[in-house]
């Protein structure tokens, strides 16, 4: 692993919102061909990372760390070279398809807006092969009448899957996904992630999938990070976490996934923290119920489970011994 080309590396990463810390000492790494699942509930500081990482911000945002892809330091690189690498090197599948697109316009036009950004001559008929050839790939049954139609005139799980074709049409290295399946029914979720596991075995393209749904993650990822309150609390190989959580907040993650019958055998008590300046300790501690005093003073060193598998308590030893 140590040998292959690092191709995005996340490294102490903080996100500010108006003065107010988001996310908290982020660090990861991925490799070509890697996909790693982002979990964690609502507010959590997870849709915020992901637009980091296609260096997208309002006035009020503030970066600190390091966000190295292929090389270009995110953080530091001017607004013309970001506008080339968004949909080109990096490109990002939204929650809801249909939403981010242009109802008065075809897909056609679609497809061609978004490489002639990055392809300056390309003729519409060219585009419209090279998107129609693409969509075949990803298994989209008659790409010329797709290609013809409005969005209106699509499934909600047909326009998410066009719109992954979209995001691929440039080949980026690259694939973020907010919460892609979320805005579908059972049946889309299953075409989509059927699409996105192609992606990864046509293409080797690398992603980081944004979800609440640990199904999903299961599914499409081999590496998973747990957020809580903007900071990584458990990091490792997806089937290690799901089979052997031992971050208390993971494990009520995973206990609130409901059963065949739609019950939930437990739940969570408590509410997320609320984002301050001043965010003292494991920011878990006032729901955990294994949490002691020393949780409440210092966010916990890394405690190593495996050379793949980490875990942020401070029931949890640096060699992953648990106290």
């Amino acid at each position: 692993m140590s040998e292959q080309t690092v191709l995005l590396n996340v490294e102490k990463l903080n996100i500010a919102q108006g003065g107010i810390p988001i996310v908290r000492d982020v660090s990861f790494v991925l490799y070509p061909g890697d996909a790693l699942g982002v979990v964690g509930e609502s507010g959590c500081g997870k849709t915020t990372m992901l637009r980091a990482l296609m260096a997208l911000k309002n006035d009020n945002t503030s970066y600190d760390g390091s966000i190295n892809l292929l090389g270009d330091e995110l953080t530091k690189l001017p607004e013309e070279k970001l506008r080339q690498l968004r949909g080109d090197a990096v490109a990002m599948v939204p929650q809801n398809a249909f939403l981010a697109m242009d109802a008065t316009k075809t897909i056609s036009s679609l497809f061609y807006e978004t490489v002639r950004v990055h392809r300056r001559g390309i003729k519409r008929a060219e585009s419209d092969t090279k998107a129609a050839l693409l969509m075949e790939k990803l298994l989209l049954q008659d790409p010329e009448r797709i290609l013809r139609s409005y969005p209106f005139e699509l499934s909600g799980g047909m326009c998410q899957r066009v719109m992954i074709a979209v995001s691929m049409i440039n080949s980026p290295k690259l694939l973020l996904g907010d919460e892609p399946t979320s805005a579908l029914d059972v049946s889309s979720q299953m075409q989509v992630v059927e699409q996105l596991k192609l992606l990864r075995d046509e293409f080797s393209v690398s992603m980081v999938i944004v979800s609440h749904n640990l199904g999903v993650i299961a599914q499409l990822t081999d590496k998973v990070a747990v957020m809580y309150a903007g900071r990584i609390v458990e990091y490792g190989l997806t089937r290690e976490v799901l089979e052997n959580p031992e971050h208390p907040y993971t494990r009520a993650l995973i206990a609130a996934i409901p059963d065949i019958s739609g019950e939930i055998s437990e739940g969570l008590a408590g509410t997320p923290p609320v984002f301050t300046r001043e965010m003292r300790g494991c920011p878990f501690a006032e729901r955990c119920p294994e949490a002691s005093p020393v949780c409440r003073e210092a966010f916990p060193e890394a405690g190593m489970l495996s050379q793949t598998h980490i875990v942020y308590c401070h029931m949890m030893s640096c060699d992953g011994r648990r106290y």
